[in-house]
């Protein structure tokens, strides 16, 4: 067996690693020394990452080694475990043995939204629950989470315990055309909110105002000329529907923004009307006064504008300095006309980099030049 090549040696690693269900791409980011995250295609979905893997040097023989886990199961070579294989430490195989060349292919989008069986089982478990609490559950007569301000529950309902009952719908994957219920928000006075265990989230919403058919409310939608909305929290929601009138999806999270417009986009929901996406004015998050991650910074802008480009719609956005403000928190401070003056007044991604810059890292020259840019289109627009 020939001694292998640093270079020879990842290469080859890469390949057995691929072969092991790593979803290794051109794009997979490598640094030597550095854990690499990726797609452990054999247990996660494809928004999961539980495979790791980090290229280094042994430390008493100078060879390059490997080290690669799956935090779901077990592998030959999985460190959890702090065990080695002594080849991959050697840096040394025999080349003799052919590997068949493994061809990446992007998931479509069914593909991604698809549950698998263990998944979708979870996800029964959740449904059976939702039903049995929506048959059993009553109108809102009165609860704590409805006021400041006071918000009509567009046909949301209280279970026996006075949780609000929020149903959670997600697309039928692999048939997109059509909507299935995925399980329930419950959402307590204190406003603290829970999913039922087996809810599955990713790709989900709620609809306001509440049908127990999501169906028979997308194709209402269909009929009407109203602009569409989309935005976060299910208090946002009402908070728009109730100053607007209009049907608002409400997307649970800030990362579910573009995959629900995405979806939206898809099926011809968003096609020939105005979209728009209400953003909640994140700024630079803390906890205890320490920075999360980076990625984490301006994530309801950032994700809502992502929205936007998928649909063609634009970004409603309060412009202050308070963290997490959204148009709940603009109702309770000035009105239902402030809210709805909002959506009106909805601005172009374009316009939203103008406006906030430091969202997007733009430095004061770039954003002069962006202005400028908008302002020579105006002039060329005007002169037709």
């Amino acid at each position: 067996m020939a001694k292998e090549s640093s270079g020879e040696f990842q290469s080859r690693m890469l390949d057995q690693m691929r072969d092991l269900g790593f979803v290794i791409t051109a794009s997979t980011k490598i640094h030597e020394g550095k854990w690499a995250s990726v797609r452990d295609s054999s247990v996660d979905k494809t928004w999961e990452k539980s495979g790791r893997f980090k290229f280094d040097v042994a430390s008493t023989t100078g060879s390059p080694v490997c080290l690669f886990k799956s935090m779901k199961r077990d592998l030959p070579t999985d460190f959890k475990r702090g065990d080695m294989s002594i080849e991959y430490a050697r840096g040394s195989h025999d080349k003799s043995i052919d590997r068949p060349a493994i061809v990446y292919k992007e998931p479509t989008f069914a593909e991604r939204l698809t549950l698998d069986p263990v998944y979708r089982a979870e996800m029964k478990t959740a449904v059976d629950k939702t039903k049995d609490l929506w048959d059993s559950s009553t109108s809102i007569t009165g609860h704590s989470y409805l006021t400041k301000p006071d918000l009509n529950p567009a046909r949301i309902r209280q279970t026996d315990d006075g949780r609000l009952l929020v149903p959670i719908f997600r697309p039928a994957a692999p048939d997109l055309s059509k909507v299935e219920l995925a399980g329930a928000q419950l959402i307590s006075d204190n406003g603290f909110k829970q999913f039922l265990p087996g809810t599955k989230s990713g790709g989900g919403f709620a609809l306001v105002p509440a049908h127990p058919d999501p169906n028979k409310w997308f194709e209402h939608l269909s009929k009407s000329g109203k602009p569409l909305v989309l935005c976060e929290g299910v208090g946002t929601a009402l908070a728009i529907h109730q100053a607007t009138g209009y049907p608002v999806v409400a997307c649970l999270s800030a990362k579910n923004l573009p995959l629900v417009a995405e979806w939206l986009k898809h099926e011809g929901h968003a096609l020939n009307r105005d979209v728009v996406i209400c953003a909640d004015n994140d700024l630079d998050k803390t906890s205890d006064g320490l920075n999360k991650r980076e990625s984490d910074k301006h994530i309801g802008i950032k994700e809502a504008c992502k929205a936007a480009e998928i649909t063609g719609g634009k970004v409603a956005l309060v412009d202050n300095d308070r963290k997490g403000y959204d148009a709940k928190d603009l109702m309770r401070d000035d009105g239902d006309k402030a809210v709805s003056d909002l959506i009106a007044d909805a601005r172009t991604i374009e316009e939203i980099k103008i406006d906030r810059p430091e969202v997007f890292g733009i430095e004061k020259n770039l954003q002069q030049q962006v202005q400028q840019e908008r302002e020579v289109e105006e002039e060329i627009e005007l002169s037709r």
